[in-house]
């Protein structure tokens, strides 16, 4: 297994099937990583609309976790348009997509929240397999098992 330090996070010739490539168009949109990006944080929408908007950071932090935790260890890549070469786009432009992306997918649910003051979250088994999960959501996970069981 690749540990995300030993990474190279510049010129980089061909991203991996766990990188999450930025730019626009099908070449981003269809990459393995991509695809895989998109379907964690929809899975994860439903608790990232739950909650509150001070802890909306950690939770998008997770997701970054998540995908550092695949083997190999995703990375957060564009491309330099000069050199063709793939370089990290650093913590802190990786956090604004992460959030980016959850705000584009979260429209509906939104508005769901606003009319209804709730949201249905995803499996409760689903979401404790989610690393670093806030305490809040900790909190709604016992309060979810406790209805179930």
């Amino acid at each position: 297994m690749v540990q995300w330090e030993e990474q190279a996070l510049s010129g980089i010739t061909k991203p991996h099937e766990n990188d999450v490539l930025m730019g626009r168009g099908n070449g981003a949109k269809d990459h393995k990583g991509n695809q895989q990006f998109r379907a964690i944080v929809d899975h994860s929408l439903p608790g990232y609309v739950e909650c509150p908007k001070q802890q909306r950071k950690k939770y998008a932090e997770g997701i970054i976790v998540k995908i550092r935790q695949l083997d190999p260890p995703g990375r957060f890549l564009v491309k330099d348009k000069f050199t063709s070469l793939w370089a990290d786009i650093g913590y802190e432009s990786t956090l604004r997509k992460v959030r980016q992306q959850f705000r584009e997918a979260s429209p509906e649910l939104e508005d769901k929240k606003k009319k209804t003051g709730a949201v249905a979250a995803p499996p409760v088994k689903d979401i404790e397999r989610m690393p670093n999960l806030p305490p809040l959501l900790q909190r709604r996970i016992q309060h979810y098992k406790s209805q179930w069981t």
